[in-house]
């Protein structure tokens, strides 16, 4: 085993830091970091040099040691053959503070969570998210920005996204960016000497600032990030005002509002998971129920119509991820039912849930938003007269059943009935007048791979228009009061905007045709009377692409009742519901079509 002198080492600076949570020594702590490579990860105790530590003046001291492992190459199947690395361990502390260097890939990232926890090293704890955003993000400052989208998974947006330039924060848009947080960070450093750019990851405690040419530069800008670390005590939990932050405190969530589960067709086929939402999605539905304790979600939960169980969930929060302490309570009869639904509660990351203290539950993470008062002015309302807007299509054995469109109390029905797509254009503040004369083309393209529950082609004024009408029943509640509700809207809207590719009649008669077979078994009607669905395709692959094309994307969600919205003032809910809409048509208008949501008159 090779040993080597301080001034041999010169690394790129990118380290792991820590704050002492009991009394401890430096070498303590190298000890038991030690021990996680040696006991966890398999690296022989022989393997590493004798520790050696130095003084760092009067603020601090630093150890090190060189450790060598074996690895096959990546390119070999040989198991027999190995290279030999060599790597080096660096740890310094200042005050209260450590940071660590591990020059071997991804040790950090596994070190980090032995930090207060377990056996080694559970005297130190992770720099708190607050503390580094206090200390080195400067929104003025901010030279590049990697955020996160924390609106639950989505199609229709960027799961996370990079920005670059000179003032990054002055960039981002109040509206659309505000379902963004944070991830990681470049920006600018002041020191006496000159300003320096460095990068800082707050959820993995890290900080990187570039290679260095010599030991003593090593040294000096470890032990200025700790200096800094060590004199200020502040804490900022919002770094960049437009975006949204998550929280360890959850004292102050209250008034859970909406219980919903993300999309099953956003999770991979192969994703057992997936199976579990998909049942659920089918058979099942949830109600928030009022509860009087803070950090508390009730919920009573129904399978086929029936209540199954109802639960208690506090959240608990840990190095920001969410966990779920659950208080059951079954309906014998139907116990089964509800601890399969149960088996959610295990998955917070496949749930969302909105307070009206401007928190959300998403993506496992609890987070607060400050909602921007935005008015969403696309709002259309309709007498859906004796149609059920609880029953979303007509069923016969738990699937569509296609001959009965037209014929039940369904939305589905509705929609065939009497949409006409120059009712739009003709609204008389805002009221959709229903047709009593449906005209035009209209597909049913429910089903897999569904372009949208039905398609609408329609000629006025030698204007073509093209609809794509998405449909989701009102959620029941057990007093009938529909307040307004932004889990209502959530999967619905994002399952219009997925499709938006298919707003360009190219791409939509390329999707059409590849399922003809399919096509052959849907359900067309032209002014109202049964046509061949292979018919509407011949019609859309033939209609030039021009100016004279416009196209729509509606979605009818009967839920949302106009006199509970409109009279909804400073209400969370509807900022909440609003900023969701807005983001929505944003999306949509730059795919060239308008966007409209149907709600209920009265």
């Amino acid at each position: 085993m090779i040993s080597i002198e301080k001034d041999g080492i010169a690394p790129y600076l990118s380290v792991l830091l820590a704050k002492e949570s009991e009394k401890t020594t430096i070498e303590e702590i190298y000890i038991q970091a030690k021990s996680i490579l040696t006991v966890e990860y398999g690296i022989e105790e022989s393997n590493f040099s004798n520790v050696k530590k130095e003084k760092i003046g009067d603020v601090g001291e630093v150890v090190f040691s060189v450790y060598e492992i074996k690895k096959p190459p990546s390119w070999s199947k040989i198991t027999d053959l190995e290279n030999t690395e060599n790597h080096v361990i660096v740890i310094f502390k200042v005050g209260e503070y450590y940071a660590f260097y591990f020059s071997e890939k991804g040790t950090k990232d596994r070190v980090r969570p032995y930090f207060s926890k377990g056996i080694q090293l559970r005297s130190l704890k992770p720099v708190s998210i607050s503390h580094l955003y206090y200390n080195f993000i400067n929104d003025d400052r901010v030279k590049m920005l990697w955020l996160s989208d924390i609106s639950g998974k989505s199609k229709y947006k960027a799961d996370s996204k990079v920005l670059s330039g000179d003032s990054v924060a002055d960039t981002l848009d109040p509206l659309l960016d505000q379902s963004y947080m944070m991830s990681a960070a470049r920006t600018s450093l002041s020191s006496a000497s000159q300003e320096t750019t460095i990068g800082v990851n707050p959820f993995k405690s890290s900080i990187w600032r570039g290679p260095c040419s010599t030991w003593k530069d090593f040294e000096n800008r470890v032990v200025e990030i700790l200096d800094k670390i060590n004199s200020n005590s502040g804490e900022k939990d919002r770094p960049i005002g437009i975006l949204a932050y998550p929280i360890l405190d959850v004292s102050n969530i209250e008034k859970p509002y909406d219980f919903v589960l993300i999309d099953y067709e956003l999770l991979p086929a192969d994703n057992r998971q997936r199976d579990l939402l998909s049942e659920i999605h089918e058979h099942y539905r949830i109600e928030t129920t009022d509860v009087f304790s803070k950090n508390v979600i009730s919920l009573d939960v129904y399978y086929e119509e029936k209540i199954c169980g109802s639960f208690q969930l506090k959240t608990v929060v840990d190095d920001y991820l969410v966990s779920f302490q659950v208080t059951p309570n079954y309906v014998q009869k139907l116990k089964s039912h509800a601890q399969k639904f149960e088996r959610i509660f295990r998955h917070p990351n496949l749930v969302k849930c909105w307070f009206e203290t401007g928190h959300a539950i998403v993506g496992g993470m609890v987070f607060k938003t400050e909602f921007r008062d935005v008015s969403f002015n696309n709002f259309l309302w309709a007498d859906f007269e004796n149609y059920d807007i609880y029953m979303e299509k007509p069923l016969s054995n738990g699937k569509l059943a296609l001959s009965d469109i037209g014929k039940k109390k369904s939305l589905f029905c509705w929609v065939k009935n009497f949409w006409n797509s120059v009712g739009i254009d003709n609204a008389v503040d805002q009221v959709l007048i229903n047709s009593e004369s449906p005209t035009g083309w209209l597909y049913c393209d429910d089903g897999a791979a569904e372009k949208a529950d039905f398609i609408h082609f329609f000629e006025f004024n030698d204007v073509k228009t093209l609809t794509f009408i998405h449909i989701k029943a009102a959620k029941k509640t057990q007093t009938g009061d529909r307040n307004i509700s932004v889990g209502a809207h959530d999967i619905v809207v994002n399952q219009a905007i997925k499709n938006l590719r298919y707003c360009d009649r190219k791409n939509l008669v390329n999707a059409l045709e590849t399922r003809v077979s399919a096509a052959k078994s849907k359900q067309c009607w032209r002014n109202d009377k049964p046509i061949n669905a292979l018919e509407f395709i011949k019609e859309i692959k033939n209609t030039p692409e021009n100016n004279k094309l416009r196209t729509r994307v509606v979605v009818i969600q009967p839920h949302t009742i106009r006199q509970k919205y409109e009279s909804s003032v400073d209400s969370n809910v509807k900022k909440q519901l609003n900023t969701i809409l807005v983001s929505a048509e944003s999306a949509i208008r730059s795919s060239g079509a308008d966007f409209y949501v149907i709600g209920t008159l009265t």
